[in-house]
Order: C-alpha cells, then structure tokens, then sequence
C-alpha cells in the first residue's frame, strides 16, 4: 500500500466523505445547543435536530435519491452481468444471518428475544446508500461507470432486506398495536412503492434520450448535492448516537457484518471468475458499516438501543481503516 494510493484515497473519497459527515454532526450540535434557549413549550416529541434531519431523510427518500439514480444510471454502464449484485447482496445477507444466529447458538450469551433481534439485524443490514454509493461515485478505480451495480446492490438488496425481512425480525416480539400481518402487508406496500426502484427503471429508460447540455448540468448538480446531503445527515444521526458506552456489545455483530461476510464474498468471487471493479463494487458494498435502518426498526420496535448504536458508531470507524485494505488489496488481487 503506497503512500501515493493512501494520498490518493485520502484527497478523493475521505476527504468529501468526511467533510461533508463533519458538517452534520457541527449542524446537529449547533442546532442542539440553540434549542437550549427555545422555550420549553416549543419541545415536541422530538429534538429539533432530530426533526430537521428526518426532514432531509424524507427528501433523500423521495426526490434526492432518485434524482442521483436517474442522473448516474443513465451514463452507467448496463448488462445482465449487473444482475449479478442483487444475488450477491442476498447470499452476504444469508451467510451473515446463518452466522449470527450461529453464534448467538453457541455462546448463549444474548438470550433476551430484542437483543437477539438487534444482533441479527445489525449483523446483516449495512448501509450501502448514505456510504456504499458515494464511496463507489468517489473512488477513482470505480466511478459513475459502476453506479448500478451500487444501486441494484442497494436497492433490490439491502433494502428489500430492511424493510422486508428486517421488520419481520424486529417486530417478531413486540407488542406494537399492529397485527403481524399488518406489518407485512405494510412492508409491502413500502418495498412495491420505493421511489428508488422506479427511479432505477426511469434512469433505464431514459439511457437513449439526448437531454440538453443546461438540463444535463442542472440534474448532475442536484445529484451531487443529494449524495452530499446524505452525509451531511450521517453526521447529523451520529452526532445524535449520543452513547458510546456499549461497545463491547458491537463487536460481534460489526465483525461479522464488516469482516467475515466481506471476506468470503471476495473468495467466493474470486473463484467463480468475477474480477475488477464489479469485484470491488460488490465487496465494498458487503463491508458497509451497519445500516441506520436499523436504528429506525430498533426504535419502532423496542429492540435493545445500546448494542444498535454501539455498533453504528463502532463501524463506522472501522469503516476508515478497512477502506483502504480493500481498495488496495482487490486492486492488486
């Protein structure tokens, strides 16, 4: 690993990523703070910052994302190979379930049914939009040529496995006022409406029409600002991760989530013939740190708080000293 590639990696992807990360986390301390001053009766059920960075997560969900996805994939290139990524999320997802529970088998050492819940899901649920896209957008071995295979990791995967079968395993003991058929039928409804995935088909579509150079430009400066504004609010739910108390109760789940799962998914690729970026795309993907989807079901559901932002904030900066291993390692392999 050579100090050009560290300098390299370091102007090109940590210096924006983190940057923009930084900013969140001083916006949602500043904003923290000033509400100090606010009358009491102006506090609702949720902190300003809270509320401001739920608000950019909205507009993410609905218009920012989908802008990004529409602009990249239609200069992205595209072919069945790509399909590729979708299987790929499931079979990471599957082996780092099928471990997890293993381990909670074994050592029996998390026996309430919550804490098994937030095991499961944070050993699995990584967070390959807010990270795993810029990161693959950034990165000069990789680039906007390869922004489907980010996507379709993200959105026919990890998401499908968020909302789907993440909320069936959250919610498989709570006590909430919706029936668990109530809860499928909504996680239904959720995943079949997912703006994402018709922005995808959308940026498809529009791969053959010729846009104006001032329209062009417009839509490429929407999506660079929306894929900074999700770091921005990263930084601003981390800020927000307001204990860092519990992390010995992460380092199970992030090990399996961040280095076991990647690790095989790199061998078993290797093996099977799939070599350069589309390798580098799919393994960074897989080596995303814990999903903030997580944290959404843990608070819906009652799951075990600690160990779920222990974890978040645990592997996200773990995020910083694995990053290059792999870019280096998968780029001479």
């Amino acid at each position: 690993m050579s100090i050009h590639f560290l300098l390299q990696l370091l102007h090109s992807v940590y210096l924006p990523i983190f940057s923009a990360i930084l900013i969140g986390v001083l916006l949602s301390a500043g904003i923290g703070a000033s509400s100090r001053f606010l009358p009491s009766n102006w506090h609702r059920s949720s902190t300003p910052q809270r509320s401001l960075a739920n608000a950019f997560g909205r507009y993410l969900f609905h218009i920012g994302i989908p802008i990004c996805i529409v602009n990249f994939v239609r200069s992205a290139g595209f072919s069945l190979e790509i399909l590729l990524a979708p299987i790929v999320a499931w079979c990471a997802m599957g082996l780092a379930i099928s471990v997890a529970v293993l381990v909670l088998t074994v050592t029996q050492r998390v026996r309430d049914q919550k804490d098994r819940a937030s095991f499961l899901l944070l050993s699995y649920l990584g967070n390959t939009s807010y990270l795993g896209i810029p990161i693959v957008l950034l990165l000069p071995q990789l680039g906007e040529a390869y922004f489907s295979w980010a996507v379709l990791y993200d959105v026919l995967g990890t998401f499908f496995a968020s909302y789907g079968l993440g909320l069936l395993i959250a919610s498989w003991d709570s006590k909430a006022d919706l029936t668990r058929e109530q809860r499928l039928r909504t996680a239904t409804r959720e995943l079949l409406t997912n703006p994402s995935l018709f922005a995808f088909v959308l940026g498809l579509g529009l791969k053959t029409v010729e846009f104006n150079q001032l329209f062009s430009q417009v839509l490429s400066g929407l999506a660079w600002s929306s894929i900074m504004l999700c770091l921005v609010v990263m930084g601003m739910r981390l800020q927000q991760l307001v204990r860092f108390s519990h992390l010995r109760l992460a380092i199970q789940p992030v090990a399996i989530k961040m280095i076991f799962v990647p690790v095989v998914v790199a061998a078993a690729l290797t093996c099977v013939g799939v070599e350069g970026p589309p390798r580098l795309v799919l393994v960074l993907q897989a080596s995303m740190p814990c999903g903030f989807a997580t944290l959404v079901l843990a608070e819906r559901y009652g799951l075990t708080r600690d160990r779920v932002v222990a974890a978040l904030a645990l592997s996200t900066l773990l995020l910083m000293l694995l990053l290059p291993v792999w870019v280096s390692v998968l780029t001479t392999w």
